[in-house]
């Protein structure tokens, strides 16, 4: 599964540092729950969850329950933080982003989804957000201050 997912250019940006390390390490067996957050991660939470069931070979309901056990969260939840979190790093990187056209890129069904949901996690608009991020300067910028 993770080869036809890493063969495809733009989901290489979305592996966590230390995962890509790991799919390196051709010795690294990941474990249920490893292998699960990799594939969602990969995705940038736009896995659909039937495929993610019969990517392991488990029932939809096991592959859940599994999950949340291990994470505290479900599959679901971890996705949509990890598309979150992909659109959240994808706005505060480029500017002069078009919120329609990143909330379409990110997998949102439309700006005002991608709002909403933005809301529900920050308490800010998008739009908002930008403008904090940008009044407090860049994490590099920080950093040498």
């Amino acid at each position: 599964m993770f080869t036809q997912l890493l063969s495809k250019k733009q989901n290489r940006r979305g592996i966590p540092p230390g995962m890509s390390r790991r799919l390196r390490d051709y010795d690294y067996n990941p474990n249920f729950i490893d292998y699960l957050a990799m594939a969602i991660s990969v995705s940038r939470g736009n896995l659909e969850f039937t495929k993610l069931s019969s990517f392991t070979g488990y029932s939809t309901r096991y592959v859940r329950q599994r999950f949340k056990d291990l994470c505290g969260v479900s599959p679901k939840q971890y996705g949509q933080i990890m598309r979150f979190q992909w659109a959240l790093k994808r706005l505060i990187e480029e500017d002069n982003q078009d919120m329609s056209h990143l909330a379409l890129e990110a997998g949102y069904y439309d700006q005002a989804h991608f709002i909403h949901v933005f809301k529900d996690y920050t308490a800010y608009t998008p739009m908002e957000c930008l403008s904090i991020s940008k009044q407090r300067g860049s994490t590099a910028d920080r950093l040498k201050a």
